[in-house]
């Protein structure tokens, strides 16, 4: 039998915070899409072994990952890849996180308890999101060149292919989170448009999942009560 974590939930937390965390730092450095894709990869299995519970879930994960990466792999090997393939391991990439996070939900979905690894779950899916619309960023600018005006102070780091998947990670996180920093600001009506979808996204995924939990929440209090009387 294969290996099953414990804790599921916090393994794919773990990964894509350190996802979240390495891109940065890695963004400068000729080995940055390496070391990222290293971390995402591992993910890719965390996510297909913790949420891929039968064989069509299985199927659509793996093909849809393999795409995505076998798209990426002239820009693992910094050479450069033409428009299309660029579109094609995007769209992968869309698709296969997509799936992910509707499973994840779904999963936290049905549980029954309320326990840290639901809630890192949770976050996990946050992150999925927000990691979506970044990608989804990067296709409209990718589509439509000047999509964003970015602040002067960044524009020599947007104008690098890597740089720039951060910076509209970076600008997914902000818009997700409805801070808005006015640094990069969507000017084509599709970036406008997708901006505003994920704004709504992100509270309306917060309130609902939080929501649930506080109901599982009291659900539990009140089977202890009854169970304790």
């Amino acid at each position: 039998m294969l290996w099953r974590p414990r804790r599921p939930f916090t393994v794919l937390f773990c990964c894509l915070l350190a996802a979240t965390l390495v891109r940065p730092l890695v963004a400068y450095h000729d080995v940055g899409h390496v070391v990222f894709a290293s971390v995402m990869l591992v993910f890719f299995l965390a996510a297909i072994r913790v949420l891929c519970h039968t064989a069509w879930q299985r199927w659509a994960a793996c093909v849809l990952g393999l795409a995505w990466i076998a798209a990426r792999i002239p820009e693992l090997l910094q050479k450069a890849s033409d428009g299309p393939l660029q579109v094609v391991g995007r769209l992968a990439e869309i698709a296969f996180l997509g799936l992910i996070v509707t499973l994840l939900i779904a999963a936290i979905l049905r549980k029954h308890t309320v326990t840290l690894d639901n809630i890192l779950g949770a976050f996990a899916g946050y992150l999925l999101i927000a990691l979506i619309w970044g990608i989804a960023y990067s296709l409209v600018e990718l589509a439509h060149a000047g999509s964003f005006h970015v602040h002067d102070a960044l524009q020599a780091e947007f104008e690098s292919p890597a740089r720039r998947d951060w910076l509209l990670n970076y600008f997914s996180c902000s818009t997700l989170m409805t801070v808005g920093y006015g640094d990069i600001t969507p000017v084509h009506p599709t970036a406008r448009t997708l901006a505003m979808i994920e704004a709504m996204t992100g509270q309306i995924y917060l309130a609902v999942l939080v929501a649930v939990l506080v109901g599982i929440r009291v659900s539990q209090h009140f089977v202890h009560h009854r169970e304790a009387k």
